[in-house]
């Protein structure tokens, strides 16, 4: 699978972080939306998170999986002022730090 990231951090990340997630499921490919520290802050707190290893997911669902699973934006702090988000199922999201490091640390 491709991974690409997407610059959102001088925005509001939303629609940017939806349009990935349907682009990816077109495209076979793998969208990192990065967002400001401010507006990591905002998703933080807009609802009570969901924690996941590295990140949270904002506690409402965006959509759901053609299987039923839910899906969620989820944000990840990669250290500093950088943090990167991503519409996913929260089974995902639990290993989603994983591989994001990863491929940050061979970039």
């Amino acid at each position: 699978m491709r991974h690409h990231f997407i610059d959102s951090r001088g925005a509001w990340p939303f629609p940017a972080i939806t349009n990935a997630r349907h682009d990816d499921r077109l495209e076979g490919t793998c969208t990192w939306v990065a967002i400001s520290e401010e507006h990591a802050n905002e998703l933080l707190e807009a609802l009570p998170p969901i924690y996941i290893p590295g990140g949270f997911m904002v506690g409402e669902e965006a959509s759901h999986t053609a299987d039923g699973e839910p899906i969620y934006c989820a944000v990840f702090h990669l250290g500093g002022p950088d943090y990167v988000a991503r519409e996913m199922p929260r089974s995902e999201g639990e290993t989603a730090y994983d591989s994001l490091t990863a491929l940050t640390l061979a970039r």
